[in-house]
């Protein structure tokens, strides 16, 4: 059964301002926006109990399709690679509501600030 951890313990924005559940998912969550709403309601939103329903029902949701494609060929998918770097964490895969609670938070910051004062 296909299962990835991010939906439950993750979410990432995008320079826009938009959120997705992980850097390789090819869909935004819709309707929702950092300048209107909170990472809490991006990871707690619709779309993000539908993807954790999805992976606890086995299925293997379109929007994640890049990782699917990386294991169909042979490579460890960042999927495979997260489920192995938060295995520590016991998940409670039915809890589609909540998730486990937000703990890894992916931020991309876009090129307007570099970052540059700091590197």
């Amino acid at each position: 059964m296909p299962k990835c951890i991010l939906p439950w313990i993750s979410i990432e924005t995008t320079p826009m301002g938009t959120m997705r559940a992980c850097c390789l998912a090819t869909n935004e969550i819709p309707d929702l926006n950092l300048n209107t709403h909170t990472l809490e309601d991006g990871f707690t939103s619709d779309y993000m109990k539908g993807l954790r329903e999805a992976f606890r029902d086995g299925k293997e949701p379109g929007q994640c399709r890049n990782c699917w494609r990386e294991e169909d060929a042979g490579k460890k998918s960042k999927r495979q690679y997260m489920l192995e770097k938060f295995k520590h964490i016991k998940v409670d895969w039915n809890n589609i509501e909540q998730g486990h609670g937000l703990q890894f938070l992916d931020l991309k910051l876009g090129n307007i600030c570099n970052l540059k004062c700091r590197i």
